[in-house]
């Protein structure tokens, strides 16, 4: 999941549209301070070929035999939080024009749902009809001022006893996501999620809460124990929540604003911050994605789901706090990319450095373009091509620090048997980047081949690690 692969997957429409989203990927900066991508490393195609199985959403089906589409898993406090598009594609074909598709955000509503419907329905073009909130007792006790709840150790007796001003402080908490999801233009049906030791004056609470913050209706539920004939309250509720006429679903923010409105927007109209600080770091990086261009794509808010706030034990609805410097929340250790939005800031555990490899070349790698629906689906995918990516840079500034421009040039294109060569596409892709417009590799100067050659990355920008499959059959063996 902190594989920026894994948002790629998420965020694409079809294996050609991954493929593109792969090969603008950007993995650090030239000491000229321009962006480099994975198609200037001239991985893209073979990164789309590693993926071309993982791009096919895995069927599955609840224990009532529902069909569940399962895909894709970036995560809301680092990436964009949803499933796949093509799930919900392929959802929406299955169950006709009548039917009803439901689809996940993850963490709290203040992130996976703000993404989903700022960042997933402007690339899907999908629009939303309903939120579906849920709710717990013990989560809103929690908000209301209950202590930590540490995994492995019994729960205080506040979570399993009534306790009814802990549950109305908390509830604005939840009135607060209801009235962030108005924002949008859609209706919201709080689900309220019950435990065996929740009062009924307690869920009450919760119900008219939800209702005064203008859910179109709460509902008690309790499909944990009777299956779905728990939740048919629920999805009565929703499908009457679809049907009305005071839908009218609205984005947050225009993508024409610049970065820091919108990220002003964000912070203020949904985690309820009275200012948004931008360090001087910041402010540079802003003034670099402006400059090549990246100031026109929706914002992708790196921040803790354990609170509205940027700080985690601040609980319920915060008041009276700035987000300031962004430092390990927004600018500082990301970047935009070409694919969908800001890249994601982190990139899981990672290896040592690998020592580069004989060619150190463009990767001639192309998938098929036809698209056959599988359903199989295979993570390992993307720890693989994650990896390949992180291997190319290695090999490439390995190969640019020991070779000189004729040597480095003769291995991105190496002359066939009768002396002649060719550039292959992603190489004209590369050229006409640079604003070279030559199609013969005879034909370029000594000035153009070091451009064209040499990526000259600083390390110091290198935004690409490796990643590792923790739940891969061959670590379970290491002690």
């Amino acid at each position: 999941v902190a594989s920026e692969i894994m948002a790629v997957l998420a965020l694409a429409t079809s294996l050609k549209d991954m493929r593109e989203r792969l090969g603008r990927m950007v993995v650090g900066l030239s000491r000229k301070g321009e962006l480099v991508t994975a198609d200037d490393l001239g991985v893209g195609g073979a990164l789309a070929a590693l993926m071309k199985d993982a791009i096919m959403p895995t069927l599955m089906q609840t224990v009532e035999q529902t069909p569940v589409l399962v895909h894709a898993g970036p995560f809301a406090n680092i990436a964009h939080g949803n499933s796949s598009i093509i799930a919900d594609q392929i959802a929406l074909k299955l169950v006709g024009p009548e039917g009803i598709v439901v689809t996940e955000a993850g963490f709290g509503a203040d992130i996976g749902m703000e993404k989903f419907f700022d960042i997933k329905c402007r690339y899907s073009g999908l629009v939303p009809q309903c939120v579906v909130l849920v709710a717990t007792v013990r989560a809103l006790k929690m908000h209301g001022g209950g202590p930590t709840v540490t995994a492995g150790k019994p729960l205080d007796a506040v979570y399993v006893d009534e306790n009814i001003a802990l549950v109305t402080e908390g509830c604005e908490n939840m009135m607060q996501h209801i009235r962030n999801a108005l924002k949008f233009g859609v209706s919201v049906v709080v689900s309220v999620n019950r435990f065996a030791t929740d009062t009924d004056r307690e869920i009450e609470i919760v119900r008219q809460k939800a209702l005064a913050a203008g859910a179109v209706a709460a509902v008690e539920c309790n499909h944990w124990a009777q299956g779905g004939r728990g939740a048919a309250d629920l999805a009565r509720a929703v499908v009457t929540a679809c049907a009305k006429p005071s839908n009218n679903f609205k984005f947050l923010y225009p993508l024409d604003q610049t970065i820091e409105n919108k990220v002003r927007q964000v912070c203020e109209k949904i985690y309820g911050a009275d200012d948004v600080v931008f360090s001087d770091l910041a402010k540079e990086k802003i003034r670099v994605f402006t400059k090549c261009g990246y100031d026109k794509f929706p914002i992708c808010m790196a921040k803790t789901h354990l609170s509205f706030s940027t700080d985690p034990t601040k609980k319920n609805v915060p008041k009276g706090y700035d987000i300031c410097h962004l430092r390990n929340n927004f600018v500082i250790d990301i970047h935009y990319t070409k694919l969908y939005d800001i890249r994601q800031p982190s990139q899981g555990p990672t290896f040592g450095i690998k020592g580069g490899a004989a060619g150190g070349g463009y990767a001639q790698v192309v998938p098929m373009d036809e698209f056959n629906m599988h359903l199989t689906g295979d993570i390992h995918a993307i720890t693989a091509a994650n990896n390949l990516l992180a291997a190319a840079i290695d090999a490439r500034m390995f190969h640019e620090s020991t070779q000189k421009d004729k040597a480095l040039f003769n291995r991105l294109c190496p002359a066939k048997k009768d002396g002649s060569r060719t550039f292959a596409p992603v190489m004209l892709h590369r050229l006409k980047k640079l604003g070279i417009n030559k199609t013969n590799p005879n034909d370029l100067t000594e000035e153009e081949i070091n451009r064209f050659a040499r990526l000259d990355i600083d390390p110091a920008t290198l935004t690409w690690n490796r990643v590792l499959d923790t739940c891969d059959r061959f670590l379970r063996g290491i002690t």
